[in-house]
């Protein structure tokens, strides 16, 4: 088995020559199989060693700044890495994370009235801990500015903690 990343290498500055190039590429063993001679991408690979060539690499040509692209087989596995002088000197990876909606914007909380039914048991639970969760963040912000303010969250919370227990008896 083992983790298949598709490789693209380029030159950003102070390229080599092509020709240069390919014949690096050739010559070490990892770095043929991932990459055309021209530092195109080849077919997905393993290619674990791909630091330690790269860090041969640009140490052998200390002007040149090498970038190598990667897009792992995980979905979002996608980074840059730069090597300069026999070092790599930046990494960068895609952030790939859905940012959380406003629910207060799409459904406030006073407009949230479910109704709960003790008499139903473990039914309520998906509905009573949506409930609480926000109750809970409206404790956390009306604290940064008034502890008067997060009365009315706090009984709803309490009220919350006994609807469960009913629920759960």
């Amino acid at each position: 088995m083992g983790y298949y990343t598709r490789f693209t290498l380029t030159q950003e500055r102070n390229p080599i020559s092509v020709e240069t190039l390919s014949e690096e590429i050739s010559s070490r063993l990892g770095m043929n199989y991932a990459l055309q001679s021209d530092g195109s991408p080849s077919d997905s690979t393993k290619w674990y060693e791909h630091d330690e060539d790269m860090l041969k690499l640009s140490a052998k040509y200390p002007k040149t700044v090498f970038k190598l692209y990667g897009e792992g087989e995980n979905n979002g596995d996608i980074w840059a890495k730069f090597y300069h002088d026999g070092k790599m000197k930046h990494e960068i990876r895609l952030e790939s994370t859905l940012p959380e909606p406003d629910l207060d914007a799409i459904a406030p909380v006073e407009d949230y009235e479910p109704e709960f039914d003790p008499s139903k048991g473990m039914e309520n639970a998906g509905e009573l801990f949506l409930l609480l969760e926000r109750a809970i963040g409206f404790i956390r912000v009306s604290q940064e500015y008034t502890t008067e303010g997060s009365t009315g969250a706090r009984s709803i919370v309490t009220e919350g903690i006994k609807l469960l227990k009913d629920c759960r008896s």
